[in-house]
């Protein structure tokens, strides 16, 4: 601590005083408090936006991706698919409507490769259309299996809704 002059009044005071006795001359700006460190809720929202921004465009290209690695065996498999709807089965019964059935639910996959599917003889003929139970599983989006048993309601050889196991 050393004696300096004050440059108002020149009067003797403590360097370290932060203003002067005499005058009242400010020898030191006031401290300005700054909050410093953290990024605030401001960043955060902006670190958010750009994370789901991240994941929508990895999911986009894991989807372009998963198209390029198709199997010859799998392409196959939905072209017969699309072929049985096209040709709009004129002996329509369980075959077609298992058939029907296995081209909307891979329609409606995430990951259509891995689709088993099940149908047993749970099937009718009703007014509204044909009725077929079917118990499928295949991976969800986090690439764990999920298990269903649903019915699927076919009109015009095609599926128009899948409902739960309870529905029917």
């Amino acid at each position: 601590m050393a004696i300096i002059q004050c440059p108002e009044c020149r009067k003797e005071i403590s360097s370290t005083a932060p203003t002067c006795p005499g005058c009242g001359y400010a020898l030191k700006p006031a401290a300005v408090k700054i909050k410093k460190g953290g990024i605030g809720c401001g960043g955060w929202l902006i670190v958010l936006i750009v994370l789901l921004i991240i994941i929508w465009i990895i999911g986009a290209v894991g989807e372009k991706l998963d198209e390029a690695k198709m199997t010859p065996e799998r392409k196959a498999e939905i072209e017969a698919a699309q072929k049985i709807k096209a040709e709009r089965v004129s002996k329509f019964g369980k075959e077609g409507s298992v058939g029907m059935v296995h081209y909307y639910l891979t329609g409606i996959m995430k990951d259509p490769d891995s689709l088993e599917l099940n149908c047993g003889e749970t099937f009718y003929n009703k007014k509204d259309g044909w009725l077929i139970k079917c118990d499928w599983r295949g991976k969800n989006s986090f690439g764990g299996y999920a298990r269903k048993v649903n019915w699927f309601v076919i009109r015009n050889e095609q599926v128009v809704k899948m409902e739960n196991e309870n529905t029917y």
